[in-house]
């Protein structure tokens, strides 16, 4: 509809005004067989028509179509088809009739600009949401490249490192690294939710640490976790948490044990793991 509109309001003046003489002459035309029949006032069609006008070719053809329509009409008051008006009372409904159109036409000419003033408000936001999609989508790819870079560079770090202390500091340092990343990751495929779901992110995160340690510990990880909606600020320190119990576990537990940890976040978010299969 609001297309339509777009499209109708950019046709010249004299096609606007052939198309709106053409609909009040079919009008007027229809309307004599119907007045032989059934006498009365012929405003009802003509009304609609500069209405539909209006709405379609804009203010100025729509008070054209009112003038034209009050004219015609008034072959439909006197016998023999006569424009005079002899009744003071037929007067005064063609005048009631041509400022109530009148009226009509600029309640509906209003509303053709406000409805063309929306759609160009609205593609315009459209726009800009589409190029701030995309610089957020840029900006994402960038985060996540300069994730992937830190990690390579505390990983070659503690490649090089020989002293025992430092190199479990790197690592720790890394898998931090590695849990902001995965936050980061799983907002960006979280359809612009900015709330993740607690269970899914704690299982794939465990999912990523059973990764990053088995090439020094084969082990597996179970995790259960609550399902909650939190905010990316609290999946941070969940994440990292997590992190730090499991990776405790792993250095106080006795081979071919278990660990098994729990904690309330104080938001109904709880998850419990349990690590087993390392020698």
């Amino acid at each position: 509809m609001l297309a339509l509109l777009k499209v109708t309001n950019t046709f010249p003046v004299w096609l606007r005004v052939a198309i709106t003489c053409l609909a009040l002459s079919t009008a007027y035309l229809l309307q004599i067989p119907i007045e032989t029949e059934v006498p009365g006032e012929p405003f009802l069609l003509f009304f609609a028509i500069v209405v539909g006008c209006t709405l379609v070719f804009g203010r100025i053809t729509g008070f054209l179509a009112v003038a034209v329509s009050s004219l015609l009409s008034l072959h439909f008051f006197e016998p023999g088809g006569s424009i005079n008006i002899y009744h003071a009372s037929d007067l005064i409904k063609v005048e009631l009739y041509a400022l109530f159109s009148a009226g009509a036409v600029v309640l509906v000419s209003g509303l053709n600009t406000a409805l063309l003033a929306t759609q160009q408000a609205t593609l315009l936001l459209a726009n800009k949401e589409s190029q701030k999609s995309v610089l957020l989508a840029e900006l994402a790819h960038r985060v996540a490249n300069n994730f992937a870079a830190l990690a390579a560079l505390i990983r070659q770090k503690s490649n090089s490192v020989a002293d025992p202390k430092a190199k479990s500091a790197l690592e720790e340092a890394l898998r931090q690294v590695n849990v902001m990343a995965r936050i980061h990751r799983h907002l960006c495929t979280n359809d612009g939710n900015a709330l993740i779901d607690s269970q899914s992110f704690l299982e794939k995160l465990c999912e990523d640490l059973k990764g990053s340690i088995a090439s020094l510990h084969p082990i597996s990880i179970e995790c259960v976790a609550t399902s909650h909606l939190l905010p990316a600020v609290a999946a941070l320190p969940l994440g990292l948490i997590l992190n730090e119990l499991i990776t405790n576990a792993i250095k106080s537990a006795a081979p071919a044990s278990f660990g098994y940890a729990w904690t309330n976040l104080g938001t109904n978010c709880a998850f419990a793991f349990k690590i087993t299969g390392w020698a």
